[in-house]
Protein backbone atom coordinates (compact mmCIF):
# COMPACT_ATOMS: atom_id res chain seq x y z
CA UNK A 1 0.00 0.00 0.00
CA UNK A 2 1.05 3.36 -0.35
CA UNK A 3 1.72 5.90 2.30
CA UNK A 4 -1.72 7.49 3.33
CA UNK A 5 -1.83 10.86 2.53
CA UNK A 6 -1.71 14.04 4.69
CA UNK A 7 -4.52 16.27 4.88
CA UNK A 8 -2.71 19.27 3.09
CA UNK A 9 -1.75 17.20 0.11
CA UNK A 10 -5.25 15.81 -1.07
CA UNK A 11 -5.41 17.99 -4.37
CA UNK A 12 -4.78 17.24 -8.06
CA UNK A 13 -2.17 18.77 -10.06
CA UNK A 14 -1.86 18.34 -13.73
CA UNK A 15 1.41 17.27 -14.51
CA UNK A 16 2.82 16.70 -17.43
CA UNK A 17 4.33 12.60 -17.88
CA UNK A 18 7.72 12.63 -19.35
CA UNK A 19 9.78 9.91 -20.53
CA UNK A 20 13.39 9.98 -20.47
CA UNK A 21 15.89 7.06 -22.60
CA UNK A 22 18.79 6.54 -23.48
CA UNK A 23 19.67 4.56 -26.23
CA UNK A 24 22.31 3.40 -28.60
CA UNK A 25 20.93 0.17 -31.34
CA UNK A 26 18.19 -0.69 -29.93
CA UNK A 27 16.26 -1.02 -32.60
CA UNK A 28 15.75 -4.79 -31.62
CA UNK A 29 13.26 -3.51 -28.84
CA UNK A 30 12.84 0.54 -29.53
CA UNK A 31 9.32 -0.06 -31.63
CA UNK A 32 7.97 -2.22 -28.74
CA UNK A 33 8.76 0.42 -25.84
CA UNK A 34 7.56 3.18 -28.05
CA UNK A 35 4.47 2.17 -28.88
CA UNK A 36 3.56 1.01 -25.18
CA UNK A 37 5.02 3.94 -23.43
CA UNK A 38 3.59 6.11 -26.21
CA UNK A 39 -0.16 5.19 -24.46
CA UNK A 40 0.93 6.80 -20.99
CA UNK A 41 3.84 9.73 -21.71
CA UNK A 42 2.66 13.14 -23.14
CA UNK A 43 6.71 13.52 -24.27
CA UNK A 44 10.06 10.90 -24.97
CA UNK A 45 13.06 12.37 -24.79
CA UNK A 46 15.78 9.55 -26.44
CA UNK A 47 19.31 10.40 -25.99
CA UNK A 48 21.16 8.72 -28.68
CA UNK A 49 24.62 8.33 -28.58
CA UNK A 50 25.71 7.21 -31.98
CA UNK A 51 23.08 4.57 -33.05
CA UNK A 52 24.60 2.94 -36.52
CA UNK A 53 21.27 0.76 -36.58
CA UNK A 54 17.70 1.91 -37.61
CA UNK A 55 17.18 3.20 -34.07
CA UNK A 56 16.80 6.54 -34.63
CA UNK A 57 14.53 5.82 -37.93
CA UNK A 58 12.60 4.46 -35.73
CA UNK A 59 12.29 6.95 -33.24
CA UNK A 60 10.78 9.09 -36.23
CA UNK A 61 7.62 7.19 -36.58
CA UNK A 62 5.96 8.35 -32.93
CA UNK A 63 4.98 11.96 -33.04
CA UNK A 64 5.75 12.01 -29.07
CA UNK A 65 9.54 11.50 -29.42
CA UNK A 66 12.62 14.11 -29.34
CA UNK A 67 15.85 12.43 -30.18
CA UNK A 68 18.34 14.54 -28.65
CA UNK A 69 22.26 13.88 -29.56
CA UNK A 70 24.27 12.36 -27.02
CA UNK A 71 28.22 12.32 -28.66
CA UNK A 72 30.14 12.26 -24.97
CA UNK A 73 31.92 8.92 -23.96
CA UNK A 74 29.78 6.78 -22.21
CA UNK A 75 29.27 7.93 -19.00
CA UNK A 76 25.96 7.97 -17.14
CA UNK A 77 26.15 11.14 -14.96
CA UNK A 78 26.91 13.29 -17.86
CA UNK A 79 24.04 11.32 -20.06
CA UNK A 80 21.61 11.83 -17.77
CA UNK A 81 22.19 15.56 -17.22
CA UNK A 82 21.27 15.97 -21.11
CA UNK A 83 18.16 13.86 -20.88
CA UNK A 84 16.90 15.46 -17.78
CA UNK A 85 17.65 19.25 -19.64
CA UNK A 86 15.74 18.06 -22.53
CA UNK A 87 12.85 17.42 -20.22
CA UNK A 88 13.01 20.59 -18.14
CA UNK A 89 12.94 22.66 -21.72
CA UNK A 90 9.17 21.01 -21.85
CA UNK A 91 7.16 23.86 -20.71
CA UNK A 92 4.86 23.17 -17.52
CA UNK A 93 4.73 20.69 -14.39
CA UNK A 94 6.11 17.02 -15.02
CA UNK A 95 7.22 14.04 -13.67
CA UNK A 96 10.07 12.41 -15.18
CA UNK A 97 10.63 8.76 -15.66
CA UNK A 98 13.62 7.45 -16.55
CA UNK A 99 13.62 4.08 -18.28
CA UNK A 100 16.05 2.46 -20.76
CA UNK A 101 14.53 0.65 -24.10
CA UNK A 102 14.44 -2.39 -22.60
CA UNK A 103 12.25 -1.60 -19.65
CA UNK A 104 8.18 -1.05 -20.19
CA UNK A 105 5.44 -0.90 -17.38
CA UNK A 106 3.35 -4.02 -16.92
CA UNK A 107 0.04 -3.50 -18.46
CA UNK A 108 -1.92 -2.83 -14.95
CA UNK A 109 -0.99 0.41 -14.16
CA UNK A 110 -3.82 1.28 -16.60
CA UNK A 111 -6.29 0.01 -14.35
CA UNK A 112 -4.16 0.47 -11.18
CA UNK A 113 -5.02 3.00 -8.09
CA UNK A 114 -1.59 3.53 -7.96
CA UNK A 115 -1.15 5.56 -11.70
CA UNK A 116 -3.85 7.89 -10.04
CA UNK A 117 -1.71 8.74 -7.01
CA UNK A 118 0.20 10.40 -9.63
CA UNK A 119 -1.43 13.72 -9.80
CA UNK A 120 -1.77 13.73 -6.38
CA UNK A 121 2.16 13.95 -5.62
CA UNK A 122 4.04 16.93 -4.64
CA UNK A 123 7.16 18.48 -6.62
CA UNK A 124 10.32 16.99 -5.04
CA UNK A 125 8.89 13.72 -4.57
CA UNK A 126 10.34 10.37 -5.73
CA UNK A 127 8.50 7.50 -7.19
CA UNK A 128 10.03 4.00 -6.59
CA UNK A 129 8.97 0.74 -8.56
CA UNK A 130 10.24 -3.25 -8.47
CA UNK A 131 12.20 -3.85 -11.75
CA UNK A 132 11.88 -7.69 -12.83
CA UNK A 133 13.60 -9.48 -15.62
CA UNK A 134 11.65 -11.73 -17.66
CA UNK A 135 12.35 -14.86 -19.77
CA UNK A 136 11.67 -14.69 -22.95
CA UNK A 137 8.45 -16.85 -23.47
CA UNK A 138 7.37 -14.47 -20.44
CA UNK A 139 6.44 -17.27 -18.34
CA UNK A 140 8.75 -16.89 -15.21
CA UNK A 141 10.21 -13.35 -13.62
CA UNK A 142 13.18 -13.20 -11.87
CA UNK A 143 15.71 -10.49 -9.70
CA UNK A 144 13.41 -7.90 -8.15
CA UNK A 145 14.87 -4.83 -7.86
CA UNK A 146 13.55 -1.78 -6.25
CA UNK A 147 14.73 1.27 -7.88
CA UNK A 148 13.94 4.74 -8.67
CA UNK A 149 12.01 5.28 -11.51
CA UNK A 150 10.33 8.87 -11.23
CA UNK A 151 10.45 12.59 -9.87
CA UNK A 152 8.18 14.75 -9.83
CA UNK A 153 10.21 17.82 -10.85
CA UNK A 154 11.23 20.53 -8.67
CA UNK A 155 13.22 22.50 -11.32
CA UNK A 156 16.08 22.79 -9.66
CA UNK A 157 17.15 19.17 -7.85
CA UNK A 158 20.92 18.25 -9.81
CA UNK A 159 21.69 14.84 -10.48
CA UNK A 160 25.36 16.45 -9.83
CA UNK A 161 24.01 16.50 -5.83
CA UNK A 162 22.54 12.79 -6.53
CA UNK A 163 26.04 11.03 -7.59
CA UNK A 164 28.19 11.44 -10.71
CA UNK A 165 29.01 7.49 -11.29
CA UNK A 166 30.00 7.06 -14.93
CA UNK A 167 28.60 3.75 -14.72
CA UNK A 168 25.13 2.26 -13.08
CA UNK A 169 24.95 5.38 -11.92
CA UNK A 170 20.72 6.25 -10.68
CA UNK A 171 18.69 7.64 -13.22
CA UNK A 172 17.29 11.06 -11.95
CA UNK A 173 18.21 13.35 -9.40
CA UNK A 174 16.59 12.59 -5.63
CA UNK A 175 15.89 15.94 -3.62
CA UNK A 176 17.29 16.06 -0.04
CA UNK A 177 14.30 15.63 2.32
CA UNK A 178 12.11 14.33 -0.07
CA UNK A 179 9.36 12.08 -0.19
CA UNK A 180 9.34 8.35 -1.69
CA UNK A 181 6.20 6.44 -2.64
CA UNK A 182 6.77 2.78 -3.83
CA UNK A 183 3.97 1.17 -6.12
CA UNK A 184 3.69 -2.03 -5.12
CA UNK A 185 0.95 -3.00 -7.91
CA UNK A 186 2.92 -1.46 -11.50
CA UNK A 187 5.93 -3.00 -12.01
CA UNK A 188 9.08 -2.18 -14.94
CA UNK A 189 9.28 -5.42 -17.07
CA UNK A 190 13.03 -5.82 -17.81
CA UNK A 191 13.76 -7.38 -21.29
CA UNK A 192 17.25 -7.71 -20.18
CA UNK A 193 17.23 -11.78 -20.57
CA UNK A 194 15.31 -12.44 -23.53
CA UNK A 195 17.83 -12.97 -25.59
CA UNK A 196 20.87 -14.87 -24.47
CA UNK A 197 23.42 -13.55 -26.98
CA UNK A 198 22.71 -9.99 -26.21
CA UNK A 199 23.16 -10.50 -22.30
CA UNK A 200 26.30 -11.80 -22.84
CA UNK A 201 27.87 -9.58 -24.77
CA UNK A 202 26.69 -6.81 -22.62
CA UNK A 203 28.13 -8.41 -19.79
CA UNK A 204 31.64 -8.50 -21.33
CA UNK A 205 31.49 -5.14 -22.45
CA UNK A 206 30.82 -4.09 -18.47
CA UNK A 207 33.66 -6.03 -17.77
CA UNK A 208 36.26 -4.92 -20.16
CA UNK A 209 34.84 -0.91 -19.43
CA UNK A 210 35.52 -1.13 -15.73
CA UNK A 211 38.47 -2.93 -16.36
CA UNK A 212 40.11 -0.25 -18.27
CA UNK A 213 37.97 2.46 -16.48
CA UNK A 214 38.94 2.00 -13.24
CA UNK A 215 41.39 -1.14 -13.52
CA UNK A 216 38.91 -2.73 -11.24
CA UNK A 217 40.40 -5.91 -9.94
CA UNK A 218 39.89 -9.28 -11.94
CA UNK A 219 38.35 -11.02 -9.05
CA UNK A 220 35.44 -8.31 -8.95
CA UNK A 221 34.38 -7.89 -12.25
CA UNK A 222 34.22 -11.86 -12.25
CA UNK A 223 32.21 -11.62 -8.74
CA UNK A 224 29.93 -8.31 -10.30
CA UNK A 225 29.35 -9.86 -14.09
CA UNK A 226 28.98 -13.59 -13.43
CA UNK A 227 28.18 -14.98 -16.95
CA UNK A 228 26.08 -18.32 -17.82
CA UNK A 229 25.97 -20.41 -20.68
CA UNK A 230 22.43 -20.15 -20.73
CA UNK A 231 19.65 -18.09 -18.71
CA UNK A 232 18.60 -21.56 -17.66
CA UNK A 233 21.87 -22.30 -15.91
CA UNK A 234 21.12 -18.46 -14.50
CA UNK A 235 17.77 -19.57 -13.10
CA UNK A 236 18.96 -22.39 -11.29
CA UNK A 237 20.99 -19.88 -9.11
CA UNK A 238 17.90 -17.41 -7.98
CA UNK A 239 14.51 -17.40 -7.37
CA UNK A 240 11.99 -17.31 -9.81
CA UNK A 241 8.11 -17.20 -9.61
CA UNK A 242 5.41 -16.81 -12.82
CA UNK A 243 4.23 -13.55 -13.61
CA UNK A 244 0.98 -12.10 -13.30
CA UNK A 245 -1.69 -12.20 -16.29
CA UNK A 246 -2.46 -8.54 -15.64
CA UNK A 247 1.22 -7.43 -16.48
CA UNK A 248 0.22 -8.45 -20.39
CA UNK A 249 -2.73 -8.81 -20.75
CA UNK A 250 -3.75 -4.77 -21.40
CA UNK A 251 -0.79 -4.82 -23.98
CA UNK A 252 -2.20 -8.53 -25.82
CA UNK A 253 -5.81 -6.27 -25.98
CA UNK A 254 -4.15 -3.41 -27.54
CA UNK A 255 -2.76 -6.07 -30.61
CA UNK A 256 1.07 -5.41 -28.92
CA UNK A 257 3.14 -8.54 -29.28
CA UNK A 258 6.37 -8.09 -26.51
CA UNK A 259 7.85 -11.97 -27.58
CA UNK A 260 8.19 -11.59 -31.19
CA UNK A 261 11.64 -9.55 -31.23
CA UNK A 262 14.40 -8.26 -33.90
CA UNK A 263 17.81 -9.48 -33.69
CA UNK A 264 19.59 -7.31 -31.82
CA UNK A 265 22.93 -5.49 -33.22
CA UNK A 266 25.79 -6.66 -30.47
CA UNK A 267 27.73 -3.75 -30.79
CA UNK A 268 29.47 -3.88 -27.44
CA UNK A 269 31.62 -7.44 -28.81
CA UNK A 270 32.83 -4.40 -31.70
CA UNK A 271 33.92 -1.79 -28.80
CA UNK A 272 35.58 -4.83 -27.14
CA UNK A 273 37.69 -5.06 -30.15
CA UNK A 274 38.76 -1.65 -29.96
CA UNK A 275 39.41 -2.01 -25.84
CA UNK A 276 41.92 -4.70 -26.94
CA UNK A 277 43.31 -2.99 -29.79
CA UNK A 278 43.90 -0.42 -27.47
CA UNK A 279 45.27 -1.31 -24.37
CA UNK A 280 46.61 -5.21 -25.79
CA UNK A 281 44.22 -8.01 -25.02
CA UNK A 282 46.07 -9.37 -22.20
CA UNK A 283 44.78 -7.09 -19.80
CA UNK A 284 41.40 -8.86 -20.45
CA UNK A 285 42.48 -12.59 -20.39
CA UNK A 286 41.38 -13.59 -17.09
CA UNK A 287 37.72 -12.43 -17.49
CA UNK A 288 35.13 -14.04 -18.45
CA UNK A 289 35.11 -13.44 -22.12
CA UNK A 290 36.37 -16.15 -24.10
CA UNK A 291 32.61 -17.50 -24.96
CA UNK A 292 33.01 -15.28 -27.83
CA UNK A 293 35.49 -15.95 -30.68
CA UNK A 294 37.04 -12.60 -30.71
CA UNK A 295 39.32 -13.16 -34.27
CA UNK A 296 35.86 -13.75 -35.96
CA UNK A 297 34.38 -10.66 -34.85
CA UNK A 298 37.30 -8.78 -35.95
CA UNK A 299 37.03 -10.32 -39.14
CA UNK A 300 33.61 -9.35 -39.48
CA UNK A 301 34.84 -5.10 -38.98
CA UNK A 302 37.16 -6.00 -41.35
CA UNK A 303 40.00 -5.04 -39.05
CA UNK A 304 43.20 -5.57 -40.53
CA UNK A 305 44.94 -7.57 -38.55
CA UNK A 306 41.97 -9.77 -36.86
CA UNK A 307 44.94 -12.82 -35.34
CA UNK A 308 45.95 -10.54 -32.92
CA UNK A 309 42.90 -11.02 -30.94
CA UNK A 310 43.50 -14.46 -30.73
CA UNK A 311 44.05 -15.51 -27.16
CA UNK A 312 46.94 -17.70 -26.73
CA UNK A 313 46.01 -19.43 -23.22
CA UNK A 314 48.46 -21.49 -21.41
CA UNK A 315 47.31 -24.25 -19.12
CA UNK A 316 48.34 -21.84 -16.07
CA UNK A 317 46.14 -19.11 -17.30
CA UNK A 318 43.43 -21.29 -17.54
CA UNK A 319 43.55 -22.76 -14.00
CA UNK A 320 44.42 -18.95 -12.85
CA UNK A 321 41.33 -17.70 -14.42
CA UNK A 322 38.88 -20.48 -12.96
CA UNK A 323 40.58 -19.59 -9.02
CA UNK A 324 39.37 -16.17 -10.33
CA UNK A 325 36.42 -17.19 -10.69
CA UNK A 326 35.32 -19.36 -8.05
CA UNK A 327 36.75 -16.31 -5.80
CA UNK A 328 34.90 -13.68 -7.33
CA UNK A 329 31.93 -15.84 -6.51
CA UNK A 330 32.32 -15.80 -2.63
Amino acid sequence: MLPIYKANNLHMNNYKLICITPIKNESWILDKFLTVTSLWADHIILADQGSTDDSVKIAGRFDKVIVVNNELPYNEFERTKILLSAARAIEGDKIIFALDADEIFTANYADSPEWLTLQKLNKGDVILMDRVNVNAEHDTYFGKLKMMVGLVDDGISTIEATSQAIIHNIRLPWPANSNSYHFKEIKVIHFDYVIQERTLSKLIWYQCFEKITFNHDDRYLLRKYRTFKTIEEYLTSVPSFQPKPEWFEGYKRKKIDLTSLKNPFLWWNYEVIKMMEEHGIQKFIYLDIHRIDWVKTAKEIGHHNPKMFFFKRSFQHRVISKLKAILGRK
